[in-house]
């Protein structure tokens, strides 16, 4: 599938802390400072198509993105509770095109 990297609206890029297994942030804060503007390959996700307009979204290092609870709860890439290296329903995200 293909790589894309989100950005909001005043320019930091969402990561997958670490590359995956941790948080999803859209403000990177390292040891090396603050990187949340960079192109690093912690912003990386690839889009995989599970047909019917809905996706999984992989990290860098292969982790899901998961919406904890299929949602209403925190996202993340992974944690000691939520361990997500498989595609399920909290992993599953649908596209919603908007009219323009």
């Amino acid at each position: 599938g293909a790589k894309v990297r989100f950005r909001t609206y005043n320019g930091h890029y969402i990561n997958a802390f670490l590359g995956g297994g941790d948080r999803v942030i859209a403000k990177a804060i390292t040891r090396w400072g603050d990187i949340s503007t960079s192109r690093i390959i912690w912003e990386l996700f690839k889009i995989i198509d599970l047909g019917n307009n809905k996706v999984a979204l992989q990290t860098y290092y292969f982790y899901y993105l998961t919406a904890v609870g299929s949602g209403g709860g925190d996202l993340v890439s992974s944690s000691n509770k939520y361990f997500r290296t498989k595609v399920g329903n909290w992993e599953t995200f649908e596209i919603v095109y908007l009219n323009q």
